[in-house]
C-alpha cells in the first residue's frame, strides 16, 4: 500500500537543487532542510540536523502563538491563522480521522494487548475522566502525538520497536502530555472541522480533509520546532519521575529515535547528541526512587511477543 510516507521519502531522493543548497536558519547546516509535503504558503522544509522548519526560501519558521502552525516572524508577511474568536476548534471528525490515519502512515494494526499496554502507560502519566485510545500505525519510521483532548494517541510500531524499557516509552508519551496540556495540539487542529463555517485556514488548505491530513503530519513529522521540543524533554523527565519511572533511562531515548527519525521522512527527533545531554544533565538533579520503575521485561513481553511489523 502507497502511503503519504512512502511519497514524502521518494521526494526526499529526488530534492531541487535549491534545497540541496539552502542552509539551516537555525544551525546553518548546509543540505539540511528537506521537504514536508503539507500545505503551507511558501512550502514547508526541515532541518534534519536541529529540526528547525522553514519555507522554500529558508527563511525561519516557528510555531505560531495562535494557531501552533509553523509561520514566519511577526511583521513578516501575513500568516493564513484563525481569526482569534475562532479558537478553540470544533470537534474533530471521528470518521475522518479514522479514515485518514492509514492514508497518513499506513493501515492501522488491531492488537488490543498492545493497545492496552500502551494506553495503560499514558493513563498513569495523565489520568482522564474519559479512558485513554492508542492507534497503533503500521510503519517503521519512530513516530507519535496525542490529538486534541490528550485521549487518543497516534504511535507507530516503529516507535515501539526501537525503545528499550518501559521508563523510556513514558518519557516519549510525557511529552506528548506537556504539548497537549500547554493548549498547543488544541490550536493547531482548531478549524480542521470548519469547512463549512468558510474558515480561513481550512480554505486556503484545500478544505477540511486536507487541513486534519495536514495537521497530523506536522504533528507526527515536524513536531513544535527545536526550542519547544527540548523544553518538553525536561518538562516530561520531570513528570517521568514524578509518575515513578527511572528518570535516567530517559536519557538513552534521543539516540535511539535519530537514526530512525533520519531514515523516514521526518525531523522531530534530531540533534539527539545534545538532546541528551541536557537529559543526563537534568536526571542527575532528580532524585530517583529505589522502587523507580524501568520495567524491562515487561516491555519486551508487551511488545517483543507481537510481530511488530503486520504483513500484507
Amino acid at each position: 500500500m502507497t502511503t503519504l510516507l512512502g511519497t514524502l521519502l521518494d521526494s526526499l531522493r529526488r530534492r531541487a537543487p535549491a534545497e540541496e543548497n539552502l542552509a539551516c536558519p537555525r544551525c546553518g547546516t548546509r543540505g539540511s532542510l528537506v521537504p514536508v509535503e503539507v500545505s503551507l504558503p511558501g512550502g514547508l522544509l526541515a532541518c534534519r540536523s536541529c529540526g528547525q522548519a522553514a519555507d522554500e526560501t529558508g527563511r525561519r519558521l516557528d510555531p505560531c502563538p495562535r494557531c501552533a502552525w509553523p509561520s514566519p516572524p511577526r511583521g513578516q508577511d501575513r500568516h493564513p491563522c484563525l481569526p482569534a474568536e475562532e479558537l478553540p476548534s470544533s470537534p474533530l471528525d471521528e470518521a475522518l480521522l479514522e479514515d485518514l490515519l492509514p492514508e497518513v502512515t499506513g493501515r492501522p494494526v488491531e492488537t488490543e494487548r498492545l493497545e492496552d499496554y500502551v494506553a495503560g502507560v499514558l493513563e498513569r502519566l495523565a489520568p482522564g475522566p474519559e479512558p485513554a485510545r492508542v492507534h497503533l500505525l503500521d510503519g517503521g519510521e519512530p513516530l507519535v502525538c496525542l490529538l486534541p483532548g490528550g485521549r487518543r494517541l497516534v504511535c507507530s510500531l516503529g516507535m515501539l520497536a526501537v525503545l528499550e524499557d518501559e521508563a523510556q516509552l513514558a518519557f516519549v508519551l510525557a511529552r506528548e502530555v506537556v504539548f497537549e496540556e500547554r493548549g498547543l495540539v488544541g490550536k493547531r487542529f482548531a478549524g480542521t472541522g470548519r469547512e463549512s463555517r468558510g474558515g480561513f485556514l481550512s480554505f486556503l488548505r484545500g478544505g477540511t480533509r486536507r487541513t486534519v491530513r495536514d495537521a497530523l503530519l506536522l504533528s507526527l513529522l515536524v513536531g513544535w520546532g527545536p526550542d519547544l521540543e527540548r523544553e518538553a524533554d525536561l518538562l516530561a523527565l520531570r513528570r517521568v519521575a514524578r509518575a515513578g519511572w527511572d528518570p535516567r533511562r530517559a536519557a538513552g531515548v534521543p539516540a535511539l529515535l535519530e537514526p530512525g527519525a533520519l531514515e523516514g521522512a521526518g525531523s522531530r527527533f534530531a540533534g539527539a547528541a545534545a538532546r541528551a545531554r541536557d537529559l543526563r544533565e537534568e536526571a542527575a538533579l532528580l532524585v530517583a526512587r529505589p522502587a523507580s520503575r524501568v520495567n524491562r521485561e515487561v516491555y519486551r513481553r508487551a511488545v517483543g511477543g507481537f510481530a511488530v511489523f503486520a504483513t500484507p
